[in-house]
């Protein structure tokens, strides 16, 4: 209730990283929107910059959320920060965003060291690329050390191999 355009800086620092604070993530988005919806002239470069890894990602969440002119490159760049959750946001954020093109982004964010991070990219790219193509991307993965990761591969690559032999049976002559 206190929050306005010039509160202090610490309130707006703490508003925006309680955005990310939610269990739910539908309930993030709602208090995002909000927040961005009644206060969209809020200058949200000097929180992109800020030292909390925490206030930074939610930032780019809410920059994203903003659209401001230039957003793209901004989130991008925020794509080698060296704090995981901040590389998280942004690549979630760019991935997201249905207004670019993003699979060419997701695809090379699966160099990232974070498994959680590659494993997040793996399940976005499922539902929007072939299976042909997210083959061999999922065979780097199959002797990963994360097991999650590792358990994702296999399944993803046994049920491609499962439809390419249905596929295969079906197309099969009488005779065979």
């Amino acid at each position: 209730s206190s929050l306005t355009a010039r509160a202090d800086e610490t309130l707006w620092r703490l508003a925006i990283k309680l955005s990310n604070a939610f269990e739910d993530e539908e309930d993030s988005n709602i208090y995002r929107r909000n927040l961005v919806t009644r206060y969209h002239n809020i200058s949200i470069e000097k929180f992109l910059r800020d030292s909390d890894p925490g206030v930074r990602a939610a930032a780019i969440e809410i920059c994203a959320q903003m659209k401001l002119s230039g957003y793209v490159d901004i989130i991008r760049s925020y794509a080698k920060d060296p704090s995981v959750e901040v590389r998280k946001a942004s690549i979630k954020s760019l991935i997201n965003d249905h207004s670019i093109n993003s699979d060419q982004f997701a695809l090379e964010s699966l160099d990232d060291p974070d498994e959680e991070i590659v494993l997040y990219v793996l399940q976005s790219l499922k539902s929007r690329i072939n299976p042909e193509k997210l083959s061999p991307y999922l065979v780097r993965y199959v002797n990963s050390e994360h097991q999650e990761l590792r358990n994702y591969a296999k399944q993803e690559i046994a049920t491609i191999t499962k439809e390419r032999y249905k596929l295969n049976y079906n197309n099969m002559k009488p005779e065979v």
